[in-house]
């Protein structure tokens, strides 16, 4: 299933929605808990996987209309930051063999 692109501000419209999560380096930070639903209701994206980095929690978001995406990681402490966003995201279904040039 491909996912049509479309121009992705989040870190624009999440650091105006929350100036108060962001921290000196520019990044977007807050609690788990609040990243998550500012990213449904502001970005209307959902979680799409999740995975473990050593102890960081590694989320992927991804909104089905717009194909954009959201990457979250979380401390043990609960505190999440976004670490990347995008746009154009193609969901194959399944994973895709390594040297398939899918």
């Amino acid at each position: 299933m491909r996912l049509s692109p479309f121009p992705l501000l989040l870190a624009f419209g999440l650091s105006l929605a929350a100036p108060e999560a962001a921290r000196a380096d520019g990044a977007i930070c807050g609690t788990r808990a609040d990243m998550a639903y500012r990213l449904g209701a502001i970005e209307g994206e959902g979680r799409l996987a999740i995975g473990l980095a050593g102890d960081r929690l590694i989320e992927l978001f991804v909104a089905p209309e717009t194909g954009n995406w959201t990457i979250l990681v979380t401390s043990p402490e609960g505190r999440s930051c976004l670490v990347a966003t995008g746009e154009g995201l193609v969901w194959f279904g399944a994973v895709v063999p390594p040297g398939d040039p899918a």
